[in-house]
């Protein structure tokens, strides 16, 4: 988290929150929530830490590894589905928990997901990948049609679809694989910065724009900031930005 701390840094001071208040909200999203203003895409990492302790409490209080494993996998769907309810419900009580604490934590979303996981890559050298290739298409339909209409379960729908088909098809063997894996990882860092200069630039003018095509101007920006940061780094002038995006 401390590298999106300047961004959040940058709302602590432009806002109009006392500064003990932004302290604190800064601890509760670390330690609490998993993510930060700014932090956001960093919030699995403590949720797959609290789902990775709890699934090896099913293995250490059972005897079957297997067994404890589809308990486990029930256990993380109940959660996730209890988390969706409590998020879309209307309840003062609720809404309170949801703004303070949050669904998307270990609890009620890494749980279900890294078991979910684990099944996946147990099953996947039973079948053929042509079929778990086709299998993640299938899925990926699906999540595009509960993404649309907002129902439970759509990432999980969406992450086990784009984990079936790239493991189908070996893309971590492909001679691409490598070219996009640096300009992937700078848009990841990247992003959530040029966010902080497009809003703060043309705040107004984002307001009245549909959230598509904001995304759009985000994700162009971030690509083509990667790209040219990818290729001004093979240059001998460039040489020193090697030590910052490694």
């Amino acid at each position: 988290m401390l590298l999106w701390l300047p961004a959040d840094l940058h709302w602590c001071v432009t806002n109009t929150n006392p500064w003990y208040h932004d302290i604190a909200w800064y601890i509760k999203g670390v330690m609490i929530m998993g993510e930060t203003r700014y932090s956001i895409p960093l919030w699995y990492l403590l949720a797959l830490i609290v789902a990775e302790i709890i699934v090896i409490v099913f293995y250490k209080t059972g005897r079957r590894g297997n067994r404890n494993l589809r308990y486990a996998w029930s256990v993380g769907i109940s959660l996730m589905l209890i988390g969706y309810l409590m998020e879309s419900s209307t309840n003062n009580i609720i809404m309170l928990f949801s703004k303070h604490v949050g669904y998307r934590n270990g609890f009620f979303m890494g749980l279900g997901l890294f078991t979910t996981g684990m099944i996946i890559r147990r099953l996947y050298d039973v079948f053929k990948s042509t079929e778990c290739f086709f299998c993640g298409l299938l899925l990926l339909v699906c999540a595009f049609f509960m993404f649309k209409h907002n129902l439970p379960f759509k990432f999980l729908f969406a992450g086990c679809g784009a984990f079936l088909a790239s493991m189908s098809i070996g893309l971590k063997d492909h001679w691409i694989y490598a070219k996009l894996r640096n300009i992937s990882t700078l848009v990841y860092f990247l992003h959530m910065y040029i966010i902080v200069a497009v809003t703060s630039l043309f705040s107004e003018w984002l307001q009245e724009m549909p959230v598509v095509q904001v995304w759009l101007i985000i994700l162009t920006l971030s690509i083509m900031l990667s790209v040219a940061i990818e290729i001004a780094r093979k240059q001998k002038t460039f040489t020193w930005l090697n030590h910052l995006v490694g």
